[in-house]
Parts: C-alpha cells; structure tokens; sequence
C-alpha cells in the first residue's frame, strides 16, 4: 500500500515553504513562493499568513522569510547555527569579562526566547535557561527588542492597554514604558532595575545581523548589590562592546 495516501497535500506544501524560506538570504514574496514551488497563488497565501500568525516565520514589506518559532521548536538542534553560534562565544566573554551571568534573547512573537546562557562564577547567581520566555516591558533584554526590533508585533506591544506585574518597581504604564524606550535608544542599552526579579539587575544591548536589522540582545544579569547602579556605565559599555562583537560574528565583517 503506497505512503502516499497518508500525506496532506498541505502540510507537505508548507514544509516545501519552509525549506524554500531557509535557503533564502533575502527572503521571498508569496508570488515567487506560488511560482517556484508551483503551489496555487490562494493556497501560498494562505500558508504563509498560517505560518507567519504562528511565528514560524516573519512577513516584512511584503516578503517572508524563517521566523523565530522556528529557533524556539528547534532549540536543541541549532548547534551549528550562526547565531547560536556566535551567542555561545559571545557569551562566554561577556561572562568573564563581567563575572556576571550573561545570556541572548531572540524574538519570539511578542515576547523574547532565551538562546544562550552562560553562568558567572558566583555562587549567588540568577538566570533562567534556554527557551525560557522573558516579557518584554520589564526585562533588560525585551526593552532592546521593544527600542530596536521593527516588526508589528513590537508596535503592538508598545499599544497594549495592561501590562503585567512582576515586581513593586515594574514599569506597566505605557506611556512611561515609551518614555523608557525613548531612553534607550538614546543610550544604546537597557537596564531592567529590579523589575522582572526583585534584588536583581540586568543591562541588555541590541544585536543586528548582516541584514542591519535587530537580530537579538545580549545582556548580564546578576544581583543588585554586585551590578550597583554607579557600575552600571561601565558595564552597559562591556555589553555593548559584546554586542559589536556578536553582531561582527554573524555579519562576518568588523564593525567600523
């Protein structure tokens, strides 16, 4: 009896589409997709507005290309990726440089996915683990993605009438959070001063990839009384330094 009774025409289309998106450096229009994959032009479309709502891949101006569901349902099997490549290296100095635990998030929808962590050496330590989520309001790394990431979803963000809680210091006003934005696009980094864990501290920077557009943030966390607010300077330089770093990484060319 043939296997072939058992296909979905559909879901065998959009596994076609995504294996099409990943060999494309810059991204392809649902007509080109329709065409190259000789998919029908309603159908196409349709699977690509299902797989962009499901994050599996981006849609801007028009072309699409692999998303970040994509990175979060494979975490385990991106060893050879650029990026996690370049977040595991990356990561690890920043560590040693900082002594503090230092991590990259990714765009996950309209939250963050942690890719890469690397513990500090002290025995009082906080992080959470790859494929954690992190909000974007109140953690170092989400207020880069909020300040530097283009994407709808990021716009949309900035929109929502609530956002939540996590401690007695978090920012859940919007208009204050863009206020906050604001400062750190001013600044070039961000700072998380006990909002997402109380006691705690983290200082995050935006990762552009080879195309200029936001790619990730890089950051330490580490307890208030180690990451005092008089360092903060100095390691907000250290994580923008690493940032630079990463970012030279998957570009393949230094930064000028």
């Amino acid at each position: 009896m043939s296997e072939e009774r058992y296909i979905i025409p559909n879901l065998r289309n959009a596994c076609r589409v995504l294996a099409r998106l990943s060999s494309s450096s810059d991204g392809l229009s649902a007509k080109q997709i329709s065409e190259e994959l000789e998919i029908p032009r309603t159908t196409a479309f349709r699977i690509l507005k299902t797989l962009s709502a499901e994050a599996f891949i981006d849609e801007r101006a028009g072309r699409y290309r692999p998303g970040a569901g994509m990175l979060a349902l494979g975490m385990k099997s991106l060893s050879a990726s650029a990026l996690r490549d370049a977040a595991r290296e990356t990561v690890a100095e920043l560590a040693e440089t900082t002594g503090e635990t230092a991590h990259v998030l990714v765009p996950f929808q309209a939250s963050a996915v942690i890719l890469e962590v690397r513990d500090s050496p002290h025995p009082l330590r906080v992080a959470s683990r790859p494929g954690d989520f992190a909000d974007l309001h109140c953690s170092a790394g989400g207020k880069a993605m909020l300040a530097f990431d283009d994407r709808p979803e990021i716009a949309a963000y900035l929109e929502r009438p609530r956002l939540a809680k996590r401690t007695g210091k978090t920012i859940t006003d919007v208009d204050e959070l863009k206020k906050e934005i604001g400062r750190v696009k001013k600044q070039g980094y961000s700072l998380d001063d006990g909002e997402y864990h109380e006691g705690v501290r983290c200082i995050g920077a935006p990762v552009f990839g080879a195309d200029l557009r936001f790619a990730a943030s890089i950051g330490i966390t580490g307890v208030a009384s180690r990451i005092a607010i008089k360092r903060v300077p100095s390691l907000a330089k250290e994580v923008i330094a690493a940032a630079s770093r990463m970012q030279e990484r998957l570009s393949g060319r230094p930064m000028v």
